[in-house]
């Protein structure tokens, strides 16, 4: 298993590049989107209150950045990056259940009712260039 820093230059440094990884690696494919943030949003009709949780979920959505963050992951890095949401590869299914962990919590503090749904699903760099549909076969 590679740590972090080799997965990203191995790994996800190749894939982002358009180019073929020097070995078929394990990887976890990774994605986190805030639930339902709009009903969140239009709660109220009131424009301060509004206003208030547009900012709210603002925060949230860069705090589901700042835990990929924390491990090194820039935005360059995140296959893709959505105001309320994000997708990328980790190098393990550990790292993967962390950043939920983390997410989970930060977004519960940000807006207090907003959830978010991860998924981490273990695969390896030959399904992924296979558009992870792919099983590998022994």
């Amino acid at each position: 298993m590679l740590n972090a820093h080799d997965f990203k230059r191995s790994v996800l440094g190749p894939l982002l590049r358009g180019e073929r990884p020097s070995g078929d690696f394990p990887a976890t494919l990774f994605a986190a989107e805030l639930n339902t943030p709009l009903d969140y949003l239009f709660e109220s009709d009131h424009w301060n209150e509004v206003f208030g949780a547009g900012k709210r979920l603002m925060r949230a959505g860069d705090k589901l950045r700042a835990a990929l963050a924390a491990d090194g992951y820039s935005a360059q890095e995140l296959l893709c990056v959505t105001p309320s949401g994000l997708l990328t590869l980790a190098p393990d299914p550990a790292t993967a259940a962390r950043w939920t962990e983390q997410i989970e919590r930060a977004v519960a503090q940000e807006t207090e009712i907003v959830t978010v749904s991860t998924i981490a699903q273990p695969c390896d760099t030959q399904q992924i260039l296979a558009g992870c549909t792919a099983r590998r076969v022994p």
